[in-house]
């Protein structure tokens, strides 16, 4: 009679899980509005795997009381489609699906850049990565009240480290890995090399594997420094990093690659990213204590959370700017007035005069005083009235024409320089 094979001690962890806890937590911060945050998701391309993260997207966020919008569109219109949703009040957070334009073109990297950085869910804007790579948590140094945005599926891989109690609580806040040893198998710009500095500045040391060799990611010896450094392994080989290694991430593309299960420490941690089955299911579960095959869901679940950490951060502060070389339009002033400035101002008293009677027959006499201390604005045509008299109105409110109008010449040259047509005038 043969013996009964001896059961494998591994634990598979499914992604659903780990999700619905993150998601709780959402909908506690949701509650707290009184509006539903907007997502628009702008998909430009044919990839079946892009098409089913956006009907991932549509379907939890309808779920958990959020707005959603998938916008469809060619590569060609992606950028002014982007444009037109950054100046949009009413949406709260954007996400672009890639990739839109094939390899090796750079032109995905640079729509990456044009969303703006206050609606950009993804974390992908030059300023969120430089804070990710630098160790940066906040925004607003030193007051630290906006949290910086980490990209969603390599924040969800330290989401689903954190489930399984592989960061260590005891330890400070921002050292929590320090004693684990992890390998990260792809080391593209959007995922994988993003994942290994985020799990190196919590204090790891990381292998990142790819097809050009490994790299080492740590913050060196007693983790002192205050980011993880990247050192090149010559010599070593992928292989070489799992036994070494106490957790074991994979999210290569690929339909042939397998992680070398023989290989893998007897009781690591084994993470599949991947949308192809990195692992070989039954012979990791022989090798693994833990076994998360996929992490979809949580990535997912991130995604709105960074969506109400935009919408926390909004209400903080004055929207970041598209670019410093591009200016928003000039709205107009609004209606109510606070108590008049002193009257010992012509522009004043005919401010004063224009208001009272609602008939603004005191404007030429407002550009005639503005223009004669205010030439800038002479230059700029027919953006000059309304340059001229929401200047004015500014000077009636604050009682400070030589501040206001200090102020107003620097925004005439940028009137000048732009053109009105991009203005809106």
């Amino acid at each position: 009679m043969s013996a009964s094979p001896v059961p494998a001690t591994c634990k598979v962890i499914l992604a659903q899980g780990i999700a619905k806890k993150l998601l709780g937590e959402v909908s506690t911060d949701l509650q707290k509005l009184s509006f539903k945050p907007k997502l628009v998701g702008l998909l430009a391309n044919e990839d079946p795997a892009a098409q089913q993260y956006a009907d991932w997207s549509m379907a939890t966020c309808i779920e958990n009381g959020f707005d959603f919008e998938l916008r469809k569109f060619t590569k060609e219109d992606i950028e002014d489609e982007i444009l037109k949703a950054n100046n949009d009040d009413s949406i709260h957070g954007i996400i672009v699906y890639y990739p839109i334009f094939p390899a090796p073109s750079l032109q995905d990297g640079y729509i990456q850049q044009i969303v703006a950085l206050n609606k950009d869910v993804e974390g992908l804007a030059h300023t969120y990565r430089f804070n990710m790579y630098q160790n940066i948590r906040f925004l607003d140094a030193p007051h630290n009240t906006q949290k910086s945005i980490l990209p969603c599926t390599p924040l969800a891989v330290v989401k689903v480290l954190e489930h399984l109690q592989i960061y260590n609580s005891v330890l400070p806040y921002g050292n929590r890995l320090y004693g684990k040893t992890i390998t990260v198998f792809n080391r593209s710009e959007v995922v994988g090399r993003p994942l290994a500095a985020l799990l190196a500045n919590d204090g790891a040391t990381v292998y990142s594997c790819d097809l050009d060799g490994v790299k080492l990611f740590t913050r060196g010896k007693g983790i002192k420094k205050v980011h993880h450094e990247v050192h090149d392994m010559e010599g070593m080989k992928n292989d070489d990093c799992l036994p070494k290694s106490d957790v074991v991430i994979s999210g290569v593309p690929g339909e042939r690659f397998k992680v070398n299960t023989d290989l893998i420490r007897d009781g690591a941690v084994c993470i599949n990213f991947s949308s192809q089955k990195n692992f070989d299911g039954p012979a990791v579960k022989e090798k693994a204590s833990i076994y998360v095959p996929s992490i979809g869901k949580v990535t997912i679940a991130v995604l709105l959370r960074n969506l109400l950490r935009l919408v926390d951060n909004q209400g903080k502060a004055p929207p970041h700017p598209l670019h410093p070389d591009i200016r928003p339009p000039i709205r107009q002033p609004h209606r109510h007035i606070p108590p008049p400035a002193p009257r010992d101002d012509p522009l004043v008293d005919a401010l004063e005069r224009g208001e009272q009677d609602g008939s603004g027959k005191d404007r030429e006499v407002v550009e005639r005083v503005l223009l004669r201390g205010f030439p800038a604005v002479e230059e700029v045509d027919g953006a000059r009235g309304e340059a001229c008299w929401g200047v004015g109105r500014e000077v009636l409110a604050r009682g400070d024409v030589g501040g206001v109008m200090e102020e107003a010449a620097g925004e005439a040259r940028g009137l000048r320089d732009v053109g009105e047509e991009e203005l809106g005038y």
